[in-house]
């Protein structure tokens, strides 16, 4: 009856694990960049964004959670590349509400 009811538990706590996982995005341009962020700032999700090529941006990339995610993680993998604005363009615009951590990693 314990090993029952030990297994039972690990079941269910592999099982919200599982269910408690990243959406990950490859973005390679502008658009699905900001698409995205577009996505991310409304899933109720922890997600990850990966840069998989250096980009020319054009328009400001925004994020903004403050009408809430739900205290979910953004976590941006630079992967070594380069967003360049061209000393034109800021490239991102970021705004969260209290409770939510962004996380820009260059990754070489």
């Amino acid at each position: 009856m314990r090993f029952f009811t030990c297994f039972t538990v690990l079941m269910m706590v592999l099982g919200i694990v599982s269910m408690v996982e990243a959406q990950v995005f490859n973005v390679s341009d502008q658009t699905g960049f900001q698409n995205a962020l577009t996505t991310a700032q409304s899933n109720n999700e922890d997600d990850v964004i990966n840069v998989q090529a250096d980009m020319t941006i054009t328009s400001t990339l925004t994020y903004q959670t403050d009408t809430g995610d739900n205290g979910h993680t953004l976590t941006i993998n630079g992967n070594g590349h380069t967003l360049d604005g061209g000393n034109a363009v800021q490239i991102m615009y970021i705004e969260t509400d209290t409770g939510h951590n962004v996380v820009i990693q260059v990754v070489m």
